[in-house]
This record gives C-alpha cells, structure tokens and sequence, in this order.
C-alpha cells in the first residue's frame, strides 16, 4: 500500500481491551474542541488520519489456526492497531538545544489548553509522546499519544484502577523490569507510550489486567506523588507538569545534539518504580544528587544549569512541592496522637496548598513564555 509523503504508518499490538486513540472520548474529541474554541493550538495535537484494528483470528495468523489463542480479555489477549498519522518527527531528531526549547513550549502549551477546552488529562508525558514538524521554516511541537489520557470532566481521576481482587503486598512496588525499551536511535512506533529509550519501563497491559493498575506512565517522567510507596492519589494536572520538567531534565542530562541521541539517566534506570521515585526524590532535594545527574550534560545545554536560570528555578519549585511531604508525613505519625479526622483535615490543607504551588501561570512564567498563542 502506497501512503502519502505527508502521513506516516505505525502499527503496535495492544492489550484487545484499550480503547483505539480514534475514539471520540480522545483525539476526536480534543481536536474538534480545539478547533472551536483555540484553533491555533489544533496543529500542535497529534492528527490521527485513520485507525484500523485487526484481532489475530482476522489477519488470520498461524496463533489462531493452532488454537493458542487466550480464552479472555483477561489474559494476554492482543491486537494489531495500525495508525496513519501526519508525518512527524522524533524528539531526539530535532538536533539543537534551541530547537527542543520551541517544542517543549508548544506541547506544554497544547497541553495545558486540551485540559481547559476537553477536560482531558494526558497522563504519560515522556520523550516518545513529543514529536514536531516544520511548516514555513518553523519548528512545530507536537502532543502525541492520548490513548492514555483520562477524562477529567468531573474531577481529578484516581490513579489506581482496581482489579477484581486487591493482593496487598502489590501496594508495596510496582516492577518496571518486564521489558527494555528499545534504545533512542532505533525506530519504534510514536504511539507506544511504554517505551523509553535505554531504560525500564512500566509492566505490560497484560499484567495490569491480572493487578490492580497502580500507575499510568512511565517510570523516569512520573511526578513523585505518583511513584510513592502504596496507592498513588489522584492523578493531577500539575502531575503532567512535572512530568514535562523531567522532560526537560532528561534532555538536558543526557542528549547530544550533534548525535541526536539520548543518554539515559542511569539513576533512574531502576527496577521498580518506588524505587525510581526515591532517585528522583533525591535528585530534586540534594545538590550532589544533581550534580551526578548533570554530569554528561551537553554543552549547549550548560548554560541551564547555571543559578537564576528556568531550568534551575524549576527544580526549585517542585523541590518546595516535595519539601511539603515532610509535612504529610508529621502529620501521618501525628494519628497516633491526635483525632484521625483533625489529621485528615490538617493533611488536605497541606496538600491543598502543594496544588496552588504549581500552576501553568508560574510554569509559563518561569519558562518566560506566553500562556495563549
């Protein structure tokens, strides 16, 4: 079959149960929304032209006539889904610090007015869900892979999307070791929102099928909130913001222009996600921890390290979020001593504030960028 230069194929095997990014609860709905209410962020979400999804008993496969095929949805039961997108480019392809900047602006911006206009939350910001074009000489940054996002019309949604039956011991850590993504400079489809290049990732849809499904995204991009010890709370916006900071870090840390390649944090490179959080925690509240984590920074990206810089200034804003956990967990102890209720309220108030702490206003502004096109 013959594709127009200007769309790009890309086929992967879902879980049969996830929901096609086609539907209109995801990219149809975002874009015609967009498109009424803020046009010119309709080129900056990802334009899935078609979608097609074949089981294996329908592409005919040699699984089916065998008869190996899974009883149920249950377990690992897969299918084909084959997108055709605009073409659009890989992050690391861009090839300039100056370059990854524009586009970082342009999805936070795309991202930030999906979420007023549809109420939609994308739930897995990470390097391989940012893509970009040129149109007029101009570098365009594009929003992909919203099969993930959450519907937050009534609310912040809960992170944890609870199995049949609940194991206790699973609350504990969330293994990341299922699989290796494939590393940075090999192609892999853009809508695989599981893959990181050179590092570990989330566990497969099979295996959130037969558990409680803790965590939606992947390990070395999650906000903190969402990596700790037993169940995760509501998945929330200023979640995705510090996703899109460690995006930034990521980059800075580890990407070489001139290679076009990315070097994987090794510090966050961990066999669990808890445990990956405890890095990340680390990272954001001490200076040697920082500094380990920049030391292959590229030269192009150095001048961000410096004090007074938004990358810096950034840092410094989630550390204060985190710096309020010390908080919840005085607070935690304090049931031993005090009415569980008082606690609860103490513990919502402080949180409460940790949610007016990070807003798109003050990350915008931090970046010195606009809010509106």
């Amino acid at each position: 079959m013959q594709f127009p230069k200007s769309t790009k194929p890309g086929s992967y095997q879902p879980h049969k149960s996830r929901e096609p990014e086609d539907k209109t609860t995801r990219i149809g709905t975002i874009r015609q929304t967009l498109a009424t209410r803020k046009g010119k962020n309709l080129k900056h979400i990802v334009d899935l032209k078609c979608a097609v999804t074949k089981s294996i008993e329908e592409m005919e496969l040699p699984r089916a006539a065998m008869g190996t095929i899974p009883d149920s949805e249950e377990q690992d039961l897969r299918v084909c889904r084959t997108l055709i997108l605009k073409r659009y480019e890989r992050l690391e392809a861009i090839g300039s610090a100056g370059g990854f900047h524009t586009v970082f602006v342009d999805v936070i911006r795309a991202h930030h007015w999906v979420y007023e206009t549809s109420k939609i939350l994308h739930g897995d910001i990470s390097i391989n869900n940012i893509m970009w074009f040129i149109e007029d000489g101009q570098v365009i940054g594009v929003l992909c892979d919203l099969d993930l996002a959450e519907d937050h019309s009534n609310g912040d949604v809960q992170s944890i999307r609870p199995a049949k039956v609940v194991n206790a011991s699973l609350l504990q850590e969330t293994s990341t070791s299922e699989k290796m993504a494939k590393p940075s400079n090999e192609q892999q489809s853009q809508t695989n929102a599981e893959q990181v290049p050179g590092s570990m990732t989330v566990p497969p849809e099979s295996e959130h099928l037969q558990k409680p499904r803790y965590r939606t995204g992947t390990g070395p991009f999650m906000a903190l909130d969402l990596l700790r010890e037993g169940i995760p709370p509501m998945h929330k916006y200023r979640h995705d913001l510090e996703s899109f900071l460690y995006v930034y870090v990521y980059t800075v840390a580890g990407y070489t222009p001139t290679d076009r390649t990315f070097r994987p944090i090794k510090q966050w490179q961990l066999d669990s996600l808890v445990a990956i959080g405890k890095a990340k925690h680390w990272f954001l509240t001490d200076t040697k921890e920082k500094e380990q984590v920049f030391a292959f920074t590229h030269e192009d990206f150095k001048p961000l390290l410096q004090p007074g810089s938004f990358l810096t200034e950034l840092i410094r804003l989630f550390r204060a979020v985190e710096r309020k956990m010390d908080e919840i967990k005085d607070l935690e102890d304090a049931r031993w001593f005090g009415s569980a209720e008082d606690v609860e309220a103490e513990i919502s108030e402080v949180e409460e504030k940790r949610d007016k702490m990070v807003t798109y206003s003050k990350f915008m502004r931090i970046l010195g960028a606009s809010e509106d096109m």
